[in-house]
This record gives structure tokens, C-alpha cells and sequence, in this order.
């Protein structure tokens, strides 16, 4: 119906809808486009990003709504990749999926196991319950709040002030030893969208006697602690499942490469992989 979107991430409220609606969603570095006017959740972790079927189009929209001065360059070398998937609690198709992507496109570095991923992801959600709390700490006193914001909110309430504290005090530094680590020898680290394939939405809906809490909060597994370190992530279709839904594949990069996520998503579709033409499979 349009050729681009508008959206706010703050746990993967982008990248998700991108991941189950075979489309390119880009999470961008906090702070590239300004939030205000923004209906806010937890603000230090909120980024504006964009959902688009082609990378040219998600170029063109970025290009109007973003900080240009804060963009980076992309150079003219191969993008070297380094691929992160999980050994563990990991669905099949999806592994083998990402398995195949990585081989198709040369990528010579992977890893199993990440252990610092389940503490990053706790940290996030805890600056990010906080934050709700007292961004919407009236309307939770007063009940007037949506059940959603209640949801994230709530949980905000009864975390103690110095736990939040101390993760926003190391946040900076842990973002500084992820881009070492993960990104110092390489341009963009590959992970899993979604850990299983895309969940019919009786499963992911709390009102649905088959709701599955296991596989909400699989559509968040992968996503949050990007927020919490500040780097731009985008999503990509790369296969289609037994059904025909697709698998993605999610990238992120340094704060403010941007360019280079969106460079890789070109040549991505150039030989057949990506949104473009994933989309006119998938919708044809």
C-alpha cells in the first residue's frame, strides 16, 4: 500500500513486523532521527526507523528523515561479515537457513555461542521497564494507562533504582567492548530475526486460549539488546519456511553506518536474496 514506513523500536517493534511481513526493516543508531513528537516508551532506548520492500527505497526515506551529518560513509572494499548463530534454542529451518546465507555470501567467521547476549538482553529490558514506568508513571497510578504500556511499564515499578542505575552507568562501556569485539575486524555481525519460524498469531496473542508466552517472547529474544547498546540493526528476508512464510536474517553495524547496512542490503538483492525480491515472490 505505500512504498515505506515510519515505525518506533524500542525492543524490536521494527525489525519484527519487517521479519514476519518479508520486508526490510532498519533499526537505526539511536539518536540518527530525532524522536521528538514521538509517543515516547523509554526514551534513552526509542528509535525511529523505517520499513520499506528495497533497499534504494529505505535509502530514499532515510535520506529525508535522518541526520545526514551523523551518517558514515560506506567506502568501496567487500563488507566483511561475521555471523553469530546460535547453537542453542534455535529452530532448524531457521539455522539452516542462516547457514546457507553465510555460505552464499562468503562469510568466514561464525559463532555458536555468545554468552554476554542473555545479560545485554536483561539489561535492556530492565532500562526499558524503568523508563516506561516513569515516562508514563501518572497514567500507572491513575489506571488510565493501555494494557500495553501496562505491560512494560509495570514491571518498572519494582525494580530497585540502583539496579537500573548501574545499567545505564555501564551501558556506554559495554557498547564499546560489543563494537570491539564483534565489529573491530568487521563491518556487520549476522544473527537470527527470529529464533523460530514466523508463529501464527493465535500463539502470540494473550487473548488466544492457544496464547504461548514462550513464543511472544521469542520475537523479542533477538532484538532488544540491540536498543540497550545503541547500534543500527536491520532486517532482511533470506528463505521461506515450509509454508512459505519467511525466515530473515538480522545485521547490525558500528553506531552510524547505516550506509553500510543498506549497502549490503543492495547487493543482497542484486543476486536474488533480500526484500526486493523476496517480496515480489512472496506477495505474487
Amino acid at each position: 500500500m505505500a512504498y515505506g514506513s515510519l515505525g518506533t523500536d524500542t525492543a524490536g517493534s521494527i525489525r519484527i513486523p519487517a521479519a514476519t511481513c518479508a520486508l526490510l526493516g532498519l533499526k537505526t543508531t539511536h539518536g540518527l532521527i530525532s524522536i521528538d513528537g514521538v509517543y515516547p516508551l523509554a526514551p534513552a532506548i526509542d528509535s525511529v526507523g523505517i520499513l520499506t520492500r528495497s533497499a534504494a527505497d529505505a535509502v530514499q526515506l532515510l535520506h529525508a528523515v535522518a541526520d545526514l551529518d551523523l551518517l558514515r560513509p560506506v567506502g568501496k572494499d567487500p563488507l566483511r561479515i561475521k555471523a553469530w548463530i546460535p547453537a542453542a534454542d534455535i529452530h532448524i529451518d531457521v539455522a539452516t537457513a542462516l547457514n546457507g546465507f553465510a555460505r552464499e555470501f562468503g562469510v568466514a567467521t561464525r559463532l555458536s555461542e555468545w554468552s554476554d547476549h542473555v545479560l545485554l538482553t536483561k539489561l535492556a529490558e530492565m532500562v526499558m521497564h524503568v523508563q516506561a514506568s516513569e515516562t508514563h508513571h501518572a497514567a500507572l497510578l491513575e489506571g488510565s494507562a493501555s494494557a500495553a504500556v501496562q505491560a512494560v511499564a509495570g514491571p518498572g515499578l519494582l525494580i530497585p533504582r540502583d539496579w537500573y542505575l548501574a545499567a545505564m552507568a555501564c551501558r556506554a562501556a559495554r557498547a564499546s567492548a560489543f563494537v570491539r569485539n564483534f565489529l573491530g575486524d568487521h563491518d556487520v555481525l549476522m544473527l537470527p530475526a527470529l529464533p523460530h519460524p514466523v508463529p501464527d498469531v493465535n500463539t502470540v496473542s494473550a487473548a488466544s486460549v492457544n496464547f504461548d508466552v514462550k513464543q511472544l517472547l521469542g520475537l523479542h529474544r533477538y532484538m532488544g539488546f540491540v536498543n540497550y547498546l545503541g547500534c543500527p540493526a536491520m532486517v532482511i528476508p533470506i528463505a521461506k519456511d515450509a509454508r512459505g512464510m519467511p525466515i530473515s536474517a538480522q545485521f547490525v553495524a558500528k553506531p552510524f553506518h547505516e550506509r553500510k547496512l543498506l549497502a549490503f542490503a543492495a547487493m543482497v538483492e542484486s543476486v536474488g536474496f533480500g526484500s526486493h525480491g523476496f517480496t515480489k515472490q512472496f506477495y505474487n
